[in-house]
């Protein structure tokens, strides 16, 4: 695996700049194992994690095995974007930590049928967004967020659908009248979708479930022999909760 020309089972990355500065960090891991590393940006607004270290759309590469990556942003219009590629059987842990307003969170994963991914995405802030789209054979998916003008897009899905197990559990919790859109989708032999205390990351009590203040949208989609969803529901006049469940 190449990192800055360093080797390591854990790395740790710290960046500190001012107002005036972002702060850019490129990655990429191009084979053999790892067992964390670990991304904290603080100062300015702007800052960047991705191939390049200067815009999202280049997202940063994994390849290999990865058993802990954790991100943590403070400030705001902070950007990270990610791409997972597992070739062998493992289990992987991804948190997100974002700190401030608006600020984005793009991940995508394609594991093998036996690989599992843990992927916890803690916010606080305004005008956040998170797009994920996710292949493994067990992916649980935590989202604790706090704020207003959210926009959230979570796929499950998989090469081998009809054998994946997934799961959401998502504490989402939008103030004020900007709009929301939350988008959840699954594929795969048994979907879980729980609103309501998904495990501890960052610094949300994980209670509360769905609350919507204002215009939001918010739609399910599950494809599966057997599908859950479960709710505690808080949409205000002017939203819309659209949920289908087909096999």
């Amino acid at each position: 695996m190449t990192f800055s020309k360093i080797l390591a089972t854990t790395t740790i990355v710290g960046m500190m700049g001012t107002t005036a500065f972002a702060n850019d960090i490129n990655f990429a891991q191009s084979s053999g194992t790892i067992g964390a590393v670990t991304f904290t940006q603080q100062g300015g607004a702007g800052n960047v994690i991705s191939a390049d270290g200067v815009t999202s759309a280049a997202a940063a590469t994994v390849v290999g095995s990865l058993a802990t990556l954790k991100m943590e942003q403070l400030g705001a219009t902070n950007a990270t974007s990610f791409a997972i590629t597992t070739g062998s059987s493992s289990a992987g842990n991804v948190a997100v930590l974002l700190d401030g307003s608006g600020n984005t969170s793009a991940l995508a994963v394609s594991q093998v049928a036996t690989d599992t991914l843990s992927y916890s995405v803690s916010i606080q802030g305004n005008d956040n967004t998170i797009d994920s789209t996710i292949s493994a054979h067990s992916a649980v998916v935590n989202i604790e967020s706090q704020g207003n003008g959210i926009d959230y897009t979570i796929g499950q899905t998989g090469g081998l659908a009809d054998l994946n197990v997934h799961s959401i559990t998502a504490n989402v919790s939008k103030i004020g009248d900007a709009a929301a859109t939350i988008s959840l989708t699954q594929s795969g032999l048994s979907n879980t979708i729980a609103l309501g205390t998904p495990s501890a990351y960052g610094v949300f009590t994980g209670t509360g479930g769905l609350t919507l203040n204002d215009g939001a949208t918010f739609s399910i989609t599950q494809s599966a022999d057997a599908a859950s969803y479960t709710a505690d529901h808080t949409i205000a006049a002017g939203g819309s909760l659209t949920i289908v469940q087909a096999n």
